[in-house]
C-alpha cells in the first residue's frame, strides 16, 4: 500500500462527512487510517482522494483485514499535551464526577474517573483504552517478585494502571515510579490521575518513546520494571479507528523485543522485570533470551476450562544475577468456570488487588 504520509488523516478519506467523522475521532491520536478496499487487498481511490505523487514520501505496510496504517502523524484536532501544564499547575475538582466532566470538556471525549484500588482513582476514556485484568496480573506478579523495591519503572505506561497498581502493592511509602508513554492522550490522562490523587511527588510521567534511552539519565537504574507490550504485529490484527486503542493492541511503536531490550538496559543488579504477553506466542520467551535475561517465573491465565492459556506474565532477571541451575517457577489461574462465571480464585485475586496495600497487610 503506497500513500503520501500526511499530517491530516481526514484528507485520505476525501469527503466532507468523513472529514468531520475523523476530526471527532482523532482527538489526541496520531494515526492516518484508510479502509482497505479494491481488488487484491489494495485500497480503492474514492472521488476527491488525492493521487499519490511519485516524488512524495511513501510508506509501504502490509494491510490488516480491514485497515492499513498509512502514517504516524501529529494530531490535528486538539493537543492533549497543551493540557499537561494546566494539570500540573492547578488542582482538579475534588469530586470524581466533576473532575471527569472537566477532563471531558477539554479533551473533547467522554472521560471517566474510576477506582483502580481503594486509595486511588484513574482517568480513562469511556471509549478508549481502559485498564483490565492484564494490567492487574502484571502488577500482582511484579510486586510479589520484588516487594521491597523502591525504584519502579513502567514502560509504555499508558494511563498508568500497571505502574500505579504495582506501586500500591509494593506498599512502601518511599517507593517512587517513573512512567514512559508516547501517546499524548494517555500521557494527559495519567497527568490528571497524578494530580487528582496527590501523587505528583512520587510518580514522574515522561512523554516519549520507550525505545529512546535518552529520556532518563544514562546512569539511572530501577529495582522493578513492568511492561504490557501490544500483542499483535501490524499485519495480523484489525486496527481500531480509536488511535489510543490501536497503539495498545498493535505494535505501532515497538514490540516485546523492544520492551525487553530497554528493561535489560535499565535493570539494577538483582532487579526484576515483569511483563504480560500472549501465552502461545513464541516471541514471548524468545525476547527474554535474546536480551540476555533469565525467566524466573511464568504464570499462565486461562479464560475458560478446556482452552489453552491466552496470556501469561513473565518475571525475569539479568543472566548474571541468576544461578545457572535455577529452575523457573510455573503457575496458573483459571478466570471463568464451565458455567462462564468468574472463579472464586479470580474473585479473591481482584479483592486483594483492589483493597490490600502491600502483601503483608
Amino acid at each position: 500500500i503506497r500513500a503520501i504520509v500526511s499530517e491530516e488523516p481526514w484528507r485520505l478519506e476525501g469527503r466532507r462527512e468523513r472529514k468531520e467523522r475523523a476530526c471527532r475521532r482523532c482527538r489526541g491520536g496520531c494515526l492516518a487510517v484508510v479502509s482497505v478496499r479494491g481488488r487484491g487487498g489494495m485500497p480503492g481511490r474514492r472521488r476527491g482522494q488525492p493521487e499519490p505523487a511519485e516524488s512524495g514520501p511513501a510508506l509501504v505496510l502490509s494491510p490488516t483485514r480491514r485497515f492499513a496504517v498509512l502514517a504516524v502523524a501529529a494530531p490535528t484536532c486538539c493537543r492533549p499535551l497543551d493540557l499537561v501544564p494546566v494539570l500540573r499547575s492547578q488542582p482538579l475538582p475534588e469530586d470524581p464526577t466533576e473532575a471527569a466532566s472537566w477532563m471531558s470538556q477539554r479533551l473533547g471525549q467522554r472521560v471517566t474517573c474510576d477506582l483502580v484500588n481503594r486509595r486511588w482513582r484513574l482517568f480513562q476514556l469511556k471509549k478508549g483504552h481502559r485498564f483490565s485484568n492484564d494490567d492487574l496480573f502484571t502488577a500482582w506478579r511484579a510486586a510479589l517478585a520484588h516487594p521491597s523495591a523502591t525504584r519502579l519503572l513502567d514502560l509504555g505506561c499508558g494511563i498508568g494502571s500497571v505502574g500505579l497498581s504495582t506501586l500500591f502493592k509494593v506498599g512502601s511509602p518511599t517507593a517512587t515510579l517513573v512512567g514512559i508513554e508516547a501517546q499524548e492522550a494517555s500521557h494527559a490522562l495519567l497527568t490528571a490521575t497524578l494530580s487528582f490523587n496527590g501523587l505528583a511527588g512520587r510518580v514522574t510521567a515522561l512523554h516519549g518513546d520507550l525505545r529512546d534511552l535518552s529520556l532518563i539519565r544514562a546512569e539511572e537504574r530501577f529495582d522493578l520494571i513492568t511492561g504490557s507490550p501490544p500483542y499483535l504485529p501490524c499485519d495480523s490484527g484489525v486496527l481500531s479507528n480509536m488511535p489510543q486503542k490501536a497503539a495498545c493492541r498493535i505494535e505501532l511503536r515497538g514490540d516485546v523485543y523492544d520492551y525487553c531490550s530497554t528493561a535489560r538496559y535499565r535493570l539494577a543488579p538483582n532487579g526484576r522485570f515483569c511483563f504480560v504477553m500472549l501465552a502461545q506466542d513464541p516471541r514471548t520467551e524468545d525476547a527474554v533470551r535474546v536480551n540476555h535475561m533469565t525467566i524466573l517465573e511464568r504464570w499462565d491465565y486461562t479464560f475458560k476450562p478446556g482452552r489453552k492459556p491466552h496470556i501469561c506474565t513473565l518475571v525475569c532477571a539479568r543472566e548474571e544475577d541468576v544461578a545457572p541451575d535455577f529452575e523457573p517457577v510455573h503457575g496458573s489461574m483459571l478466570i471463568r468456570d464451565e458455567a462462564g462465571d468468574f472463579t472464586e480464585e479470580h474473585f479473591a485475586f481482584k479483592r486483594h488487588m483492589m483493597e490490600v496495600c502491600g502483601f503483608l497487610s
